[in-house]
């Protein structure tokens, strides 16, 4: 049996799981074959011992996401996995967008924390604490509703994956071309545990485009082809990064209300 978790902003496997809207059994698969997001620091143990983070929650939640519009679990791991990663290590994690509600219009006190002052403070950089305080001590959180600037991946016959923005029309910025409709990012080769998920810039020789006018050249010949496959695509799954990890973080709080009302 695992152990309880004392700590709110750490997570079991079981609730990975409901959170991301997977089987238990699923969630125990991922963990076997190294594709489940990684333990939270110091939370290394085995199995159902494992604790989770909300940058591990984000990620299974984009998986989860995958999953339901189609994917197969592991093509679904594996993409979530690169996208967390990245995001990871230029972000901090993957966007939630949780905090448009400190701003206009959601928010009825912009430059003021829409809770009470008298509370606890936290990094309102942390998913899990921001969703806590907007749910559950202010009336304008809005529950299962997409947001104006949630990232949304775009999933081109099964092969191609753009980013853009939801409810925002403005171009994508590239250092090699004009300003784009959508971001190109990873093409998925392969299925199921053969599945391998490229970046675009994969095996460019530098990112010094002004200088090396092959990579920008390949670069740019790359991105006409996402974009072409993008504007004839014969199907688009599309994903709503932030809805998927808000519907998360509501999915987890309901069944931990639920668990204490049964206890």
């Amino acid at each position: 049996m695992a152990r309880p978790f004392h700590a709110k902003d750490r997570f079991s496997s079981r609730e990975l799981a409901v959170a991301a809207e997977l089987t238990p059994r699923n969630v125990s698969l991922l963990i076997e074959q190294g594709l489940a997001p990684p333990a939270a620091e110091g939370e290394g143990g085995r199995g159902g011992h494992r604790s989770y983070d909300g940058v591990g929650l984000g990620a299974i939640a984009l998986l989860g996401a995958f999953h339901k519009a189609g994917m197969e679990l592991l093509v679904a791991a594996r993409l979530a996995g690169v996208m967390a990663e990245d995001y990871r290590h230029t972000k901090g994690r993957l966007p939630s967008n949780l905090q448009t509600y400190l701003q206009r219009p959601l928010n009825p006190t912009p430059g003021h924390q829409p809770w009470d002052r008298c509370l606890p403070q936290f990094d309102l950089d942390d998913d899990y604490w921001l969703h806590d305080r907007l749910r559950f001590h202010t009336e304008i959180y809005q529950p299962w509703t997409a947001l104006r600037g949630d990232m949304v991946v775009e999933i081109v016959d099964q092969t191609y994956v753009l980013t853009r923005w939801h409810d925002l029309e403005i171009g994508v910025f590239s250092p090699v071309s004009k300003a784009m409709p959508a971001s190109p990012e990873y093409r998925i080769t392969g299925r199921g545990s053969e599945a391998r998920i490229a970046a675009i810039h994969e095996g460019l020789k530098s990112f010094d485009f002004s200088v090396d006018r092959e990579s920008a050249d390949a670069l740019r010949e790359q991105e006409a082809a996402y974009l072409h496959a993008h504007q004839n695509a014969v199907t688009r799954l599309r994903i709503n990064v932030g809805l998927a990890i808000r519907n998360s973080l509501d999915r987890l709080a309901d069944d931990r209300a639920g668990r204490r009302k049964a206890a």
